[in-house]
């Protein structure tokens, strides 16, 4: 059997399943027939045999859907708001240029509370997907007085690089357990108070309608 055959024809034909696959492939094919058939069945060397199959063959498959989210845009229509679009979906009842200036007021003020409480210029090369991910480096150093601008973080993600990436990720957790009014002055917390009004009442409600 071609190594490259499709992995859905595999899943519908157990009878000839001796194939092996790559990680992706295999990941695939273990969600394509349902729960029962767990990666403990592959073999070392990733081959999925007929028996395996055989043994899986009856059982229920559980077609499931996975919705994937931009939770910029979900949240507070970002995009849309920064190109145009929501604005030209309006038929003409919103004002293009103020839904555009009210994304770019957005963006500068996201923009600006991740660079400045959370390391966002310094980290976001390093691409982590998780707060938690190099909590193995990190050695639980008191961080009250620690010099974030000038510890020399750079590339390549060495170890020594991976101990201060860690104390970032520890600090911006720490940070965003705490909210916002813990970390803005009241001047700030009603810049975006006002924003957020602004905004939902040029998006007739959208952000409000979010809060239920």
């Amino acid at each position: 059997m071609d190594r490259a055959r499709d992995i859905s024809t595999i899943a519908s034909d157990p009878e000839d399943a001796n194939v092996l696959l790559d990680g992706a492939q295999m990941e695939t094919l273990v969600h394509a027939t349902g729960p029962e058939c767990c990666r403990n069945d592959f073999t070392a060397s990733g081959e999925h045999t007929t028996a395996v199959h055989k043994k899986h063959k009856n059982k229920t498959k559980i077609k499931r859907t996975v919705y994937i989210w931009d939770m910029d845009e979900t949240l507070i229509l970002l995009k849309s708001l920064l190109s145009g679009q929501y604005a030209e979906a309006s038929n003409g009842t919103k004002d293009v240029q103020q839904g555009k200036g009210i994304g770019r007021q957005w963006e500068r003020h996201i923009l600006k509370v991740c660079d400045e409480y959370f390391f966002y210029e310094q980290v976001e090369n390093f691409n982590e997907p998780h707060l938690d991910t190099w909590n193995e480096y990190d050695d639980g150093m008191d961080l009250s007085n620690y010099d974030f601008n000038n510890d020399g973080l750079a590339q390549p993600c060495d170890d020594a690089n991976k101990r201060k990436l860690a104390y970032r990720l520890r600090s911006i957790g720490n940070k965003y357990a705490q909210g916002l009014h813990k970390l803005l002055d009241d001047e700030q917390i009603k810049v975006w108070k006002d924003l957020y009004d602004v905004t939902d009442a040029y998006t007739d409600g959208w952000l409000s309608a979010g809060m239920f």
